[in-house]
């Protein structure tokens, strides 16, 4: 398996606070250890929340080929992606190439963007051609 995309829950109840999202990312982490093939993971229009991030970061612990993250339409902020970014070591995930965040809330708030980027690029180092989308501008180096 190189990719894996999980479509939309479905009827998403806002109300739960992501507990759903939660609990099926959870679910997901015994299996993480044996997509060592995973490189693109699919995750947006699910409406997974802040809530739901670090039961993913976890997940992304296992995934050290993953090249491409999707996130978009998540109702992330910049709580939420923070979580995330944290996760994405160059260590980690030497092999990231591109992390897709937009459509989230977060991308309405330009400082949370300038400070999620330039985590990002501290956490990936010097030199690294990894690719981050939070608003319509891509932020390479």
């Amino acid at each position: 398996v190189t990719e894996l995309s999980l479509t939309p829950i479905g009827n998403f109840n806002m109300e739960n606070d992501g507990r759903y999202t939660v609990d099926m990312l959870l679910k997901l982490k015994p299996f993480t250890s044996q997509l060592t093939s995973l490189k693109r993971l699919v995750l947006s229009d699910n409406q997974l929340g802040d809530a739901a991030m670090p039961a993913l970061a976890s997940c992304l612990q296992c995934l050290s080929r993953l090249e491409i993250l999707e996130l978009l339409s998540n109702d992330l902020t910049m709580v939420g992606c923070t979580t995330v970014i944290e996760a994405l070591s160059q260590d980690a995930l030497p092999n990231l190439t591109k992390v897709s965040m937009h459509t989230n809330p977060v991308q309405d708030d330009d400082d949370a963007v300038a400070t999620l980027t330039a985590s990002f690029r501290e956490l990936r180092g010097e030199g690294d051609m990894a690719e981050l989308l939070i608003s319509a501008q891509a932020f390479d180096w």
